[in-house]
């Protein structure tokens, strides 16, 4: 079976993290966005919708990502160790150079 890459169209650059919280709490789609060298460790972002968007040297140490719904996504040069993606759901997403030591995706 062929891995399509993810779809990242339209996307803007952000600098401030926030959005991402705002979105959440809200919950809205996080979407078409492109995020670099953001220290998300400890996140909490359970069941976020995280569409068209790009992280680039961020960390998500201890994040939790519990039942989130992920489509079009590309992690570049990434940490998740001992993240939480457990119950998750992923679509056209790609880890490239990333490395997740006692991440959970069961």
């Amino acid at each position: 079976m062929k891995i399509l890459p993810p779809i990242l169209k339209n996307c803007t650059e952000i600098s401030d993290t926030k959005i991402l919280y705002s979105a959440c709490e809200k919950e809205e789609r996080i979407e078409n966005l492109v995020i670099n060298s953001a220290d998300l460790s400890g996140t909490a972002l359970p069941r976020a919708e995280v569409s068209c968007v790009k992280f680039s040297g961020c960390r998500f140490g201890e994040a939790n990502f519990k039942g989130a719904d992920f489509c079009d996504v590309l992690f570049e040069s990434c940490d998740f160790s001992n993240a939480d993606f457990s119950n998750s759901s992923f679509r056209r997403t790609i880890w490239r150079d990333s490395k997740g030591v006692g991440a959970d995706f069961s």
